[in-house]
């Protein structure tokens, strides 16, 4: 039944790739569907070959904060192979439906390999560690880029599960503000071989301590971007930071509210790196 499916898919692609441009080329058809939202993409295939072949290969960033029954269009969405969804925000949603399910319409979809970017953004009472164990676990986000968690409820055990992940090793920007982490979940990201291309990493609002800053600097990721605002790092953490090699890329350091003093912010003023 899968070859027949497979052979039917193969067959349409074939049949769409061989159409005659319509009254516009299609560098113009790209230009105008790059303006339009997603039910309206849609329809899109009805038009001609040209639109739908250009309908299927336009990444596509969904915004489902507007648009209401959220786990009926996560579900129709994850049957649908037409559509190259790179980009997905999810950011203030899970509100009266299940995560676990919601999550397990992404991560089981047929766009979930093309997903670059994710948003689970002020889910609190929602995600927690269990939904974001089913990304960690996902075998179809090899492509995840972007993962945007901020206000969701993740504890050590969750980043701790995303760190061994055998899946997410392109991800390199992880945006975690708000949770509950400590420097044992720290240690799991520093140590971790799948996050050493992490480039941008947010922790702020999360009790890491001297040795979570620690941690970051003898780790094996080079951050652009490290933001530990309210982190309790002292002067300790910030003189780690400031020592470290692994540091010599940073472009923003975000360490206000941190408790640092004379020793720690000379530290960071000297520093080579």
């Amino acid at each position: 039944m899968g070859q027949q499916a497979s052979a039917t898919d193969h067959s349409l692609d074939e049949s769409l790739a061989s159409y005659a441009p319509s009254c516009f080329p299609d560098e113009v058809c790209l230009q105008i569907m790059s303006f339009l939202e997603l039910d309206t993409i849609h329809h899109c295939f009805l038009v001609s070959k040209q639109w739908s072949w250009i309908a299927r290969e336009i990444p596509i960033s969904p915004n489902l904060k507007r648009l209401g029954n959220l786990e009926r269009r996560l579900k129709l969405m994850s049957k649908c192979h037409c559509m190259n969804i790179t980009s997905l925000d999810l950011s203030q949603q899970f509100i009266g439906t299940s995560s676990t399910r919601a999550l397990q319409n992404i991560v089981r979809s047929e766009y979930a390999s093309r997903l670059k970017e994710l948003n689970l953004n002020d889910n609190y009472r929602k995600v927690g560690d269990e939904a974001f164990q089913r990304i960690a676990k996902s075998t179809a986000l090899q492509n995840l880029e972007i993962l945007s968690a901020n206000g969701c409820n993740i504890t050590d055990s969750g980043v701790i599960a995303l760190s061994q992940s055998a899946t997410l090793s392109k991800l390199r920007e992880l945006r975690l503000m708000g949770n509950q982490i400590s420097e044992y979940g720290v240690r799991s990201l520093s140590t971790s071989k799948s996050m050493s291309n992490l480039q941008v990493l947010d922790l702020s609002h999360s009790w890491i301590g001297p040795k979570g800053a620690e941690y970051l600097a003898q780790g094996n990721a080079k951050f652009t971007e490290l933001h530990l605002l309210f982190g309790h790092i002292e002067d300790r953490g910030a003189m780690a930071i400031a020592q470290s090699p692994q540091m010599c890329n940073l472009t923003i350091l975000n360490l206000d509210a941190n408790s640092i003093e004379n020793a720690g912010a000379l530290a960071l003023a000297g520093s080579e790196f």
